[in-house]
């Protein structure tokens, strides 16, 4: 009979066709399944417990195709309870009953290569011993080779015999377990959908580690993407880079969001409601302004007030969500105002939020030169106190250097100085031999001064407002392309007098102009003790006060406010390096000048095309929107240098409960400052 069961066995190998996507030994599809070890040993331990009589030829065929599932495998047998990896040790074991799932509570007999049984009935599911996983087998069979034990599998008891087929009597504990089972494999799924997403993710920011912006903007994507439009919710972040397209122009901003998920326009608006809503100073921008400056340095808090004004249009509009007329004043001036009282309560909230304000700084419109009368600002004194401390006053130089330039074209300037000559004479800078300059260099094939343009000659309109064509003109390449002209005797001798003034002004400008520590240009430097520029100032001043400028046209001696604007700034410059230079190292003397403020105006012109006066309306929406979004971004053909600074106002740095504590608060309104002055005054802090 042993022989019989033998032959039975190979036959029953004999006729088994194996499948890598169900169970070799019961022929059905596992959750998990495994494939038979290369080792040899492991292997051979493995077909003598399964019973299989594997002939060499077959071997090979056998270990690519066969496999196990992890129903006949002991919990023993795994790594963790998760079922997914095996102990280097485990080996399977027989079913003698296999059990073939034919719904999720129905079960029928499965027949066996050793024998057939009758249909059965799942009484108990009984939990392992952990005696009969523990014990060791006697004699040489070691636990790879034994058997498994009656309480290693499930508990059968038979059926009546006319049943073919019955179901699993379901207890609540079988169903609980049901439900458990069926839950930790959601909560698997999940799992390994958050651990791809994570790795994703992490690989995605690597790729982009040198692109923040980018990785910020995908991951938002990512996220928002799958929430519906009302359930989102947007950070400070995002809604700053929202704005900032948005800024650009409202109607690619409403095509973008046909495609990508950004905030809407309402959101936009709520979000900027608080910010600069009335006239007058801004309650909020202060205290945000108060958490920036808390966190800096003793010298990072030296500030420099920039005053300025900008155009806007005349007219009174009702500002619906305020309920009040929103207009510049009634005459559209702000003669009636008194100016310095301005000043003083803009010093006066910058000390509160602990910034020393060094110095003011303006152009010399109208307005501004009757406040520095006002001031008591003067060449000999270019000062003025506030609370006993005192604050230097000084002119814009970008402007002052136009505003020479434009007299050299108009008039001419006579001034005295050492031309071929021991005594000082009158020399007399004239803009007709820039012009020849201009006429003869263009028609040769080797340029001397190849930067000079018919731009630079005709100034005319908006031309007049560029620095960057005055800044030419007036410079170290001019003046040396005149000498040699005049050398070559193709021009006027006179013209080495107006080589003269420009090579003077160039080396003025650079002195007030330095943007870097070091620079081939000496003038060019930043200030510091022993880089020679007060040397070169207290030489200028006697210059520049024998100048004096004739009508081209009557002849007579006209009133050049240019001259005293050089006078009052070159004496500012001074007496801030007395000062600063035992606080400091060095000095920037480029952040003395308008740039920053009119790069501000810049954009708020820009805003959605070109708009040179806005109304007060369309002023206020958008300087809500340029302040929060920190956008100082600058056309090509602005009139002045980038300043290459940034916003203390960044609304992005606070934490949610800051950010709504700013903006929340409500907005401080000073009724008899008009909207013009507003853009100086809730400015003024803007750059250093």
């Amino acid at each position: 009979t042993g022989d019989m069961d033998v032959n039975a066995e190979n036959v029953g190998y004999q006729k088994m066709k194996f499948s890598k996507r169900t169970c070799s030994v019961c022929e059905t599809p596992g959750s998990k399944l495994f494939r038979i070890p290369l080792n040899e040993n492991v292997h051979k331990k493995w077909f003598s417990v399964l019973k299989w009589d594997v002939p060499p030829e077959r071997l090979k065929y056998v270990l690519d195709n066969a496999r196990v599932c992890d129903r006949h495998f002991s919990e023993w047998c795994f790594t963790s309870t998760l079922r997914q990896k095996l102990i280097k040790f485990a080996c399977p074991f027989t079913i003698r009953e296999d059990i073939q799932s034919t719904s999720s509570d129905n079960f029928s007999a499965l027949p066996s290569a050793a024998f057939q049984c009758t249909s059965v009935e799942v009484c108990e599911v009984e939990p392992l011993c952990s005696e009969s996983m523990d014990a060791e087998p006697s004699g040489s069979e070691s636990i790879m080779d034994a058997e498994p034990s009656c309480s290693e599998s499930f508990m059968f008891s038979p059926t009546s015999s006319h049943n073919t087929s019955s179901h699993l009597q379901v207890t609540p504990k079988t169903k609980k377990i049901k439900n458990l089972r069926s839950s930790v494999s959601k909560l698997k799924k999940k799992l390994y959908e958050k651990r791809t997403s994570s790795r994703f993710l992490g690989q995605l920011q690597a790729k982009l580690a040198d692109k923040p912006q980018l990785y910020n903007f995908v991951t938002s994507q990512l996220r928002m993407q799958c929430k519906d439009s009302k359930g989102r919710r947007w950070s400070a972040k995002e809604k700053t880079f929202a704005l900032q397209i948005y800024l650009h122009s409202p109607s690619a901003y409403q095509l973008l969001r046909k495609y990508f998920a950004f905030p809407s326009k309402a959101t936009l608006h709520r979000y900027t409601y608080n910010i600069a809503k009335s006239p007058g100073f801004c309650k909020n921008l202060v205290k945000c302004l108060k958490s920036q400056t808390s966190r800096m340095s003793e010298s990072d808090r030296l500030c420099v007030l920039l005053v300025d004004e900008m155009s806007i249009k005349p007219g009174l509009k009702y500002g619906l969500d305020l309920r009040t007329i929103l207009g510049y004043h009634f005459t559209s001036s702000s003669e009636d105002y008194n100016f310095s009282e301005l000043i003083h309560e803009a010093i006066d909230i910058l000390h509160s939020c602990e910034i020393e304000v060094v110095s003011i700084v303006c152009d010399q419109g109208p307005t501004n030169q009757s406040l520095f009368r006002e001031l008591n600002v003067t060449k000999d004194k270019p000062f003025f106190f506030h609370n006993s401390k005192k604050i230097f006053a000084m002119f814009d130089p970008p402007h002052l250097l136009k505003s020479v330039r434009n007299n050299l074209k108009n008039h001419g300037i006579f001034f005295e100085d050492k031309v071929a000559s021991v005594k000082p004479r009158t020399c007399f800078a004239n803009w007709s031999h820039i012009e020849k300059l201009y006429e003869m260099d263009s028609k040769k094939k080797m340029s001397a001064c190849r930067r000079l343009t018919k731009r630079h000659i005709e100034v005319s309109g908006l031309k007049k407002m560029n620095v960057k064509l005055a800044a030419q003109v007036l410079s170290h390449s001019v003046a040396a392309a005149l000498n040699l002209y005049v050398k070559a005797t193709d021009i006027d001798s006179q013209a080495s007098e107006t080589s003269e003034f420009v090579y003077k002004m160039d080396k003025i400008f650079d002195s007030v102009n330095s943007r870097s520590l070091k620079h081939q240009k000496k003038e060019m430097c930043a200030l510091t003790e022993n880089s020679g520029h007060v040397e070169l100032w207290k030489k200028t001043i006697p210059w520049i006060e024998k100048w004096h400028i004739r009508s081209s046209k009557t002849g007579r001696k006209i009133y050049a406010a240019c001259k005293n604007g050089w006078l009052i700034t070159l004496n500012a410059f001074i007496g801030i390096s007395e000062i600063l230079l035992k606080k400091i190292k060095f000095i920037l003397t480029s952040r003395f000048s308008q740039d920053s403020l009119e790069n501000t105006f810049s954009t708020l012109r820009r805003r959605g095309g070109f708009r040179d006066n806005p109304d007060a309306c369309e002023f206020r929406h958008t300087i809500q929107k340029v302040i929060i979004s920190n956008f100082l971004k600058q056309s090509r053909g602005k009139n002045c240098q980038d300043d290459e600074a940034y916003s203390l106002i960044d609304f992005t740095c606070f934490n949610k409960k800051e950010l709504l504590d700013i903006i929340s608060s409500e907005d401080c309104a000073a009724e008899s400052v008009s909207a013009a002055e507003n853009v100086s005054a809730a400015k003024m802090y803007n750059k250093m």
